[in-house]
Formats: C-alpha cells, sequence, structure tokens
C-alpha cells in the first residue's frame, strides 16, 4: 500500500457512544429527520486514529481533526502502531510526543470532539506470556 500524504490516518468508523448530551435527546416527539442531519454529541460516531511510526505534526494533527469534525465525528481513539514504514520524526512517549498530545487535546477541546486513547503503544503489548499471573 503506498501513501502519499504526509500523515498517516485510518478512519475506522466505531459507533461507540460518548457520555450523555443532557442538551438534547432524540424522543417521540423529536423531529427523526432532524435528529438524524443534526445529532446530539451523544449519538455521534468515534474514529481509530492511528499515529503511525512517529509521522505526526502539529500541522497534520490540526487539520486531521478538522476535517474529522467537519465529517460529524464525536470524537477520536489514539492507537500508537509501529508497522515496519520509514520513522517519523517524534518517537512515542519522548517530551516532543507528550506536547503533541497535549496540542491534540487542547485542539480536541477547541473543535467539541471527544478524546481516548490505546493503553498501549503498538498492536499487543498489553498482554502475552510475558506478564506472570
Amino acid at each position: 500500500m503506498k501513501h502519499t500524504s504526509g500523515f498517516f490516518i485510518l478512519v475506522l468508523v466505531s459507533l461507540a457512544a460518548c457520555p450523555g448530551d443532557s442538551r438534547r435527546t432524540a424522543g417521540p416527539g423529536a423531529n427523526l429527520e432532524e435528529s438524524f442531519l443534526d445529532p446530539p454529541q451523544s449519538a455521534k460516531p468515534w474514529t481509530w486514529w492511528h499515529w503511525i511510526d512517529g509521522n505526526i505534526t502539529r500541522e497534520g494533527i490540526t487539520r486531521d481533526l478538522e476535517a474529522m469534525s467537519r465529517a460529524g465525528l464525536g470524537g477520536v481513539l489514539i492507537f500508537n502502531v509501529k508497522l515496519g514504514l520509514p520513522d517519523g520524526p517524534v518517537r512515542f512517549m519522548t517530551d516532543e510526543w507528550l506536547d503533541m498530545l497535549d496540542h491534540t487535546a487542547a485542539e480536541c477541546e477547541r473543535l467539541g470532539l471527544k478524546l481516548g486513547m490505546h493503553n498501549c503503544d503498538g498492536w499487543s503489548q498489553a498482554g502475552g506470556p510475558w506478564i506472570t499471573p
């Protein structure tokens, strides 16, 4: 698979729900078409957002999040992966990476997006035979 942009993004939309939005709920009297076209925050889907091999920039993060917001997503779940692509400039858990994460949180706040993270760097480091009972 050839990658042509400066920042890698893989969008796998999940149907994870956000905490309830008390401002508006769809009920028996709600206009179904209006609720579908402009759903409450609690009904918007999230996406997995892969940060691949340290290939992230502040500008790319902002552009990606703005596009996700325009697309109507409610949140993002960052998933750090190493796929054997050329390493980017930002190594996982360095001060620079943590600054990128702070920037991401601020941008999510600005755009009204929820932010979550996968529990480890990579695919399966959270469990395996190296974890004793």
